[in-house]
């Protein structure tokens, strides 16, 4: 079955191109994606000694960095998002914690993902969740991430999965009424995993890709 129309990647157009689709999708992230961003916040700290930094690329409006640095308040987090309507809410994000009195590491800049604004080999973990299906360029931004990342350090990209079984989606959609629609767009313009692998190979860099649900999840470590 083919109910939701995921055979064929469809890429995302004009996504998130006034402030206020920014807002609504942050409110529905909110309402309904604790879950799924603790998991990765989980997974993503996994990799974190207390003293490291890490980049977090494409932050959206900034709910899993936040997360993150509440976890772990001595891991420094840079976060950059190139769209300018998703960084103004992240952007408000922070302050309301900042105003709360929370006392964490973390940093936000407006920035391309194609060149990130960082020396080569900073950072002990570069990380990314649910940010590559709107990328223009992805082998640009992946080969960006490598550059950035010490040896040694690692890797993280999680995404939507395309492959994703029918009857998972029918199950979550009713939980999700507001933003249906923008979270059946957005598998649609995820990868599958074959793609993905074929697209890796030319960061000559060796991959583990993992289909979880929802997800694909992309690590590798910087020799």
């Amino acid at each position: 079955m083919n109910t939701y129309k995921l055979t064929t990647r469809v890429s995302l157009k004009n996504a998130f191109d006034t402030l206020t689709k920014a807002q609504r999708f942050d409110l529905v992230l909110r309402k309904t994606a604790l879950i799924p961003i603790q998991k990765a916040a989980n997974r993503i700290v996994n990799y974190c000694k207390p003293e490291d930094n890490g980049v977090s690329v494409g932050i959206g409006t900034g709910i899993l960095p936040i997360y993150i640095g509440g976890k772990m308040k001595h891991l420094e987090i840079y976060g950059i998002e190139e769209n300018p309507n998703l960084f103004e809410v992240a952007k408000d994000n922070l302050n309301l914690c900042f105003w709360a009195g929370c006392d964490f590491e973390v940093e936000f800049e407006n920035a391309g993902f194609t060149k990130l604004p960082f020396d080569d080999g900073v950072a002990d973990i570069v990380y990314s969740y649910n940010s590559m299906h709107l990328w223009t360029h992805p082998i640009q931004v992946i080969k960006e991430c490598i550059r950035i990342c010490k040896h040694g350090g690692t890797i993280y990209i999680e995404d939507f999965n395309r492959n994703v079984d029918d009857s998972y989606i029918t199950f979550i959609l009713p939980f999700i009424k507001d933003g249906s629609q923008s979270f059946l767009e957005s598998i649609r313009s995820g990868y599958i995993k074959e793609e993905l692998a074929k697209m890796l190979k030319i960061t000559n860099t060796e991959w583990d890709i993992v289909e979880d649900d929802l997800s694909l999840i992309l690590t590798t470590q910087k020799k």
